[in-house]
Protein backbone atom coordinates (compact mmCIF):
# COMPACT_ATOMS: atom_id res chain seq x y z
CA UNK A 1 0.00 0.00 0.00
CA UNK A 2 1.07 3.05 -1.29
CA UNK A 3 1.88 5.96 1.67
CA UNK A 4 -0.10 9.22 1.53
CA UNK A 5 1.16 11.58 -0.58
CA UNK A 6 1.71 15.27 1.37
CA UNK A 7 -1.40 17.58 -0.11
CA UNK A 8 -0.04 20.30 -1.88
CA UNK A 9 -1.35 24.10 -3.16
CA UNK A 10 0.39 25.00 -6.26
CA UNK A 11 -0.33 28.80 -7.27
CA UNK A 12 1.09 31.72 -9.45
CA UNK A 13 0.50 35.29 -9.50
CA UNK A 14 1.11 35.61 -13.06
CA UNK A 15 -1.14 36.73 -15.68
CA UNK A 16 -1.08 36.81 -19.37
CA UNK A 17 -0.24 39.89 -21.44
CA UNK A 18 1.03 41.89 -18.33
CA UNK A 19 4.25 43.74 -18.17
CA UNK A 20 6.91 41.16 -17.22
CA UNK A 21 8.11 43.56 -14.87
CA UNK A 22 4.22 43.80 -12.82
CA UNK A 23 4.46 39.80 -12.83
CA UNK A 24 7.78 39.68 -10.76
CA UNK A 25 6.59 42.70 -8.67
CA UNK A 26 3.52 40.45 -7.97
CA UNK A 27 5.54 37.59 -7.09
CA UNK A 28 7.79 39.03 -4.53
CA UNK A 29 4.68 40.34 -3.75
CA UNK A 30 3.24 37.12 -2.76
CA UNK A 31 6.59 35.85 -1.15
CA UNK A 32 7.05 38.48 1.11
CA UNK A 33 3.56 38.00 2.40
CA UNK A 34 4.18 34.43 3.12
CA UNK A 35 7.74 35.21 4.65
CA UNK A 36 5.31 37.76 6.94
CA UNK A 37 3.01 34.88 7.64
CA UNK A 38 5.64 32.80 8.82
CA UNK A 39 4.14 30.35 5.83
CA UNK A 40 6.32 27.71 4.18
CA UNK A 41 6.55 27.42 1.12
CA UNK A 42 8.83 26.18 -1.78
CA UNK A 43 9.61 28.24 -5.43
CA UNK A 44 8.90 26.67 -8.50
CA UNK A 45 8.46 27.02 -11.90
CA UNK A 46 5.69 25.70 -13.78
CA UNK A 47 3.99 25.81 -17.39
CA UNK A 48 0.41 26.18 -17.20
CA UNK A 49 -1.89 26.30 -20.53
CA UNK A 50 2.12 26.72 -22.84
CA UNK A 51 2.49 29.48 -20.76
CA UNK A 52 5.83 30.04 -18.26
CA UNK A 53 5.14 31.29 -14.85
CA UNK A 54 6.85 31.50 -11.01
CA UNK A 55 4.75 29.47 -8.95
CA UNK A 56 4.23 28.55 -5.49
CA UNK A 57 3.76 25.65 -3.36
CA UNK A 58 1.95 25.33 0.04
CA UNK A 59 1.29 22.92 2.11
CA UNK A 60 -2.55 22.23 1.24
CA UNK A 61 -4.80 22.39 4.69
CA UNK A 62 -8.10 24.53 5.27
CA UNK A 63 -6.06 27.68 6.04
CA UNK A 64 -2.96 27.96 3.61
CA UNK A 65 -6.45 27.44 0.90
CA UNK A 66 -8.17 30.06 1.91
CA UNK A 67 -5.01 31.98 1.82
CA UNK A 68 -4.54 30.71 -1.70
CA UNK A 69 -8.22 32.09 -2.79
CA UNK A 70 -7.30 34.71 -1.57
CA UNK A 71 -4.18 35.37 -3.37
CA UNK A 72 -5.52 33.94 -6.44
CA UNK A 73 -8.51 35.75 -6.57
CA UNK A 74 -6.68 39.67 -5.79
CA UNK A 75 -4.13 38.68 -8.78
CA UNK A 76 -7.13 37.52 -10.82
CA UNK A 77 -5.72 34.41 -11.26
CA UNK A 78 -8.44 31.67 -13.17
CA UNK A 79 -7.36 28.68 -10.65
CA UNK A 80 -5.38 26.98 -8.07
CA UNK A 81 -4.20 23.13 -8.24
CA UNK A 82 -4.41 21.34 -5.36
CA UNK A 83 -3.67 17.99 -4.44
CA UNK A 84 -4.90 15.60 -2.13
CA UNK A 85 -3.13 12.93 -0.04
CA UNK A 86 -3.68 10.14 -2.30
CA UNK A 87 -1.99 12.42 -4.94
CA UNK A 88 -4.65 13.14 -7.25
CA UNK A 89 -4.69 16.80 -9.11
CA UNK A 90 -7.55 18.60 -8.83
CA UNK A 91 -7.95 22.78 -10.39
CA UNK A 92 -10.33 24.58 -8.79
CA UNK A 93 -11.88 27.93 -9.66
CA UNK A 94 -12.54 30.71 -8.60
CA UNK A 95 -15.24 31.83 -10.47
CA UNK A 96 -17.20 28.42 -8.91
CA UNK A 97 -17.11 26.12 -12.15
CA UNK A 98 -17.00 22.34 -11.11
CA UNK A 99 -13.31 21.32 -10.57
CA UNK A 100 -11.81 19.70 -12.80
CA UNK A 101 -9.22 16.35 -11.72
CA UNK A 102 -6.33 16.28 -13.42
CA UNK A 103 -5.31 12.29 -12.77
CA UNK A 104 -2.81 11.06 -10.66
CA UNK A 105 0.56 12.82 -9.30
CA UNK A 106 3.91 12.21 -11.15
CA UNK A 107 6.89 12.89 -9.95
CA UNK A 108 10.08 12.63 -12.32
CA UNK A 109 13.22 14.12 -12.49
CA UNK A 110 13.07 14.40 -16.16
CA UNK A 111 10.87 17.35 -17.54
CA UNK A 112 8.39 16.37 -19.31
CA UNK A 113 6.32 17.85 -22.28
CA UNK A 114 3.07 20.01 -21.42
CA UNK A 115 2.14 21.77 -18.28
CA UNK A 116 4.33 21.12 -15.16
CA UNK A 117 5.34 22.08 -12.10
CA UNK A 118 9.77 22.15 -11.64
CA UNK A 119 10.73 22.37 -8.03
CA UNK A 120 14.30 23.39 -8.45
CA UNK A 121 15.39 22.45 -4.58
CA UNK A 122 14.71 18.95 -5.44
CA UNK A 123 15.69 19.12 -9.23
CA UNK A 124 11.98 17.51 -9.77
CA UNK A 125 9.13 17.55 -12.35
CA UNK A 126 5.25 17.38 -11.10
CA UNK A 127 3.01 16.54 -13.92
CA UNK A 128 -0.60 14.54 -13.91
CA UNK A 129 -1.63 11.56 -15.86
Amino acid sequence: MRSPYTPLIILSTQQLGIDKFINHTNHITLVSSLDLAKKPYLIAQGVYDGHSEMSIILENNPENELIAMEIANQFDQECILLTDNEGTGILKYLDGRDTVKLGSINVSGKKPDGDYTYVGNTGEYITFK
